[in-house]
């Protein structure tokens, strides 16, 4: 095992690897802690049917809304996270309510350079 407080003034990381795949990381900051794991015989692995164990991103929007809250103080459209967060294909109205700021026509080519699907017929 490793531990470290090196990755910043205000957060500590402890990890293990084993060698034969199995790991995991937590770290540890005034905000909470943060655990990362994998063992690749469980029956929760990946490996087993390629979906995350039931439950365990159910509620990934929600908490990805309040950091983004907290951190920035704005306000996020909740289904609009849900939107992108589904992988369903980008739309122009998705972009804008989450940053009116922003460009069109910068994040849709964005999104097709990386392989994210944006809408048809979504204004550019």
């Amino acid at each position: 095992m490793r531990t470290s407080s090196s990755c910043s003034a205000t957060e500590e990381v402890a990890s293990m690897r084993s060698g034969s795949g199995d790991e995991f990381d937590v770290i540890f900051s005034p905000a909470g802690a943060y655990i990362r794991g994998f063992d690749h015989e469980s029956a929760m692995s990946p490996y087993v049917d390629d979906e995350p164990w039931p439950g365990v991103v159910d509620s990934v929007p929600e908490v990805f809304r309040r950091y983004v809250e907290d951190y920035y103080e704005i306000q996020v459209d909740l289904d609009a996270v849900r939107h992108v967060y589904a992988l369903r294909p980008l739309t122009q109205e998705v972009v804008a309510a989450l940053n009116s700021k922003v460009a069109w026509a910068e994040i849709s080519d964005a999104a097709t350079a990386i392989g994210y699907a944006v809408a048809v017929g979504a204004a550019s």
